[in-house]
């Protein structure tokens, strides 16, 4: 029996996608407004997705109407970006949604991430720019103004909407941070080699295990990327503790290395806080990617309800990050 669309939020047709429902792993949001950033998102997520199993669906919000001709214009840009990377026509759908009354622009993005499972087009996940309200609702968000300057030490802007994406949406968030990627046809990483280098922070929580699950979905055989599981060793907390994680997924790494999928793991003692270790990683190894795993705050009071680790590194981090949440 096909899922109902969540009432009263937003309107019945919004839940209708242009997906078949066989085969599809996941679907792949992205929220576009023609920007450069989000225009990175679009080159980012047909990376990411597979061709064959995954879909994309490019998302603008505004407050008109119908479908205004801005939308228009902009997806008529963004579907031959994502034919040229090689990703199928059908697998490529777009859709509009016009705000509710009293609605802003990322009360919008997180209800439809959190509910677009409704859908039947894959699991979703929701790729977004990092730099503020132009890069994810266009006219409509640029009236809602960016409080959240960037921090001392950070590498780019980290927008309003960015900010409560990021701690309310329930599926896994692709915070976009680099605008220099292009669509292609081949799979290259940020420094133009061959492969992605796709990085996650393992430690013993299952929701560590569902960030690197996350980022093994977007791996490749026999394309050069390279999966590099990354461990602060705290063994002085709990010496067997750590040294199962280790085993583990020293053990993982090396199946994948023999499935034909590049797998390391990285170790270093704990000097640092966990943040400052994470962003020394990131400077070091220069991954294309940094997906983590969160635990959701439970104080619903808080204006955050995302770890405080993971929002300072999508602070401060100059990658592309993901992060995955404890709460599906």
């Amino acid at each position: 029996m096909p899922h109902s669309p969540p009432e009263c939020k937003l309107p019945r047709e919004t839940w209708t996608l242009p997906f078949h429902s066989a085969g599809q792993k996941r679907l792949f949001i992205i929220a576009e407004d023609g920007s450069q950033q989000s225009m990175a998102a679009i080159a980012l997520a047909a990376q990411l997705m597979h061709e064959y199993d995954d879909n994309c669906l490019v998302l603008h919000l505004g407050k008109e109407p119908g479908l205004p001709r801005r939308a228009e214009q902009l997806f008529a840009k963004c579907m031959p970006e994502m034919v040229t990377a090689g990703i199928p026509f059908q697998r490529c759908g777009t859709k509009y949604i016009q705000m509710q009354e009293g609605w802003s622009v990322a009360d919008t993005l997180v209800y439809f991430a959190n509910h677009a499972d409704w859908c039947n087009a894959g699991a979703p996940v929701l790729v977004f720019g990092s730099a503020g309200p132009d890069s994810m609702g266009g006219a409509a968000a640029s009236r809602e103004p960016s409080r959240a300057a960037t921090p001392r030490g950070g590498n780019s802007q980290f927008g309003d909407i960015a900010q409560q994406c990021v701690s309310f949406v329930k599926v896994p968030c692709y915070l976009v941070k680099d605008t220099g990627w292009r669509v292609s046809r081949t799979r290259v990483g940020r420094d133009a080699t061959p492969g992605l280098r796709l990085a996650v922070c393992v430690d013993p929580s299952p929701v560590s295990k569902k960030a690197w699950d996350e980022a093994l979905s977007c791996c490749r055989k026999g394309m050069d990327d390279e999966l590099v599981a990354f461990h602060v060793d705290d063994a002085s907390a709990n010496g067997a503790e750590s040294i199962a994680i280790k085993e583990s997924y020293e053990a993982e790494c090396a199946k994948l290395v023999c499935l034909g999928i590049n797998a390391r793991l990285v170790t270093v003692p704990s000097k640092l806080n966990l943040q400052r270790h994470i962003l020394q990683f990131i400077r070091q190894e220069r991954p294309d990617v940094m997906y983590m795993g969160s635990v959701e705050l439970s104080n619903a009071k808080k204006k955050h309800h995302l770890g405080s680790v993971c929002l300072a590194v999508c602070h401060e981090a100059s990658v592309h990050c993901v992060i995955v949440k404890n709460t599906l």
